[in-house]
């Protein structure tokens, strides 16, 4: 679940994880989240980070994201889903109306699934930018 107050605005992406998550795996999912930025405009994605605030940490959110929107978020702000013993990082989209839907779990050194996932998004994001 996520508190409906953290994130503003609709038709957008939305892109979870926390500090405690694989470093490798987030950096794949960044990497096909920055190329796909440049198609669907960088205020139409979202990252979700939840650090915990500390004067490093905000230090490396600024160098970590700096190419992307980001707002750290409290750790009650975000339930991550759970696979096995883990916590795992996730995408939704969040359609015209304001609802959550369209979640993606990626998978590190999967990152053909997470460039299908995101084409359909855009192709979503295009189509609500129409009507």
């Amino acid at each position: 679940s996520i508190n409906s107050t953290v994130f503003p605005g609709k038709n957008i992406l939305i892109y979870c994880f926390s500090e405690d998550m694989c470093d490798e795996c987030i950096y794949q999912d960044l990497a096909e989240l920055y190329k796909i930025q440049e198609d669907i405009r960088k205020d139409k994605i979202l990252l979700l980070p939840v650090y915990r605030t500390t004067r490093t940490n905000q230090i490396i959110l600024r160098n970590k994201f700096s190419n992307f929107r980001y707002m750290n978020v409290s750790t009650d702000s975000i339930k991550f889903p759970f696979h096995r013993e883990n916590e795992q990082r996730f995408f939704a989209f969040i359609d015209e109306f304001g609802r959550l839907n369209s979640f993606f779990f990626p998978k590190k050194n999967m990152q053909d699934m997470t460039r299908i996932y995101l084409s359909g998004v855009k192709s979503k994001m295009e189509y609500f930018d129409k009507n």
